[in-house]
């Protein structure tokens, strides 16, 4: 009997990494449900991209997403709100990022 693989969106939270913030979908046999954020462990293998281990799930603080939106006070795009949340914190979050999050 083979494991069931389903593919699953992956955000590379790492600061010191090339690939800090960046979106993608990985595969996983690992038992994960959406709209859950986990720390996991990836493979090495660029070309396919597969979690190896479930760390642990973390919970996210949203509250500059809620803030951006509560700011900008109507429906906005995801250009809007990433322009809020870099405005309102100084933090750099990439549009992938809070695709992400709006998704989930």
């Amino acid at each position: 009997m083979s494991a069931t693989h389903i593919g699953v969106h992956v955000e590379v939270m790492l600061p010191e990494s090339a690939y800090y913030q960046a979106v993608d979908v990985a595969e996983t046999e690992q038992p994960l449900d959406g709209g859950h954020f986990c720390e996991v462990r990836m493979n090495l293998d660029q070309a396919n991209p597969r979690i190896g281990q479930l760390l642990q799930e973390v919970e996210e603080d949203l509250s500059p997403f809620v803030n951006a939106l509560r700011t900008l006070g109507e429906p906005a795009t995801i250009t809007q709100i990433q322009t809020e949340i870099v405005r309102s914190t100084g933090a750099p979050i990439s549009r992938a990022a809070v695709q992400h999050r709006l998704e989930s």
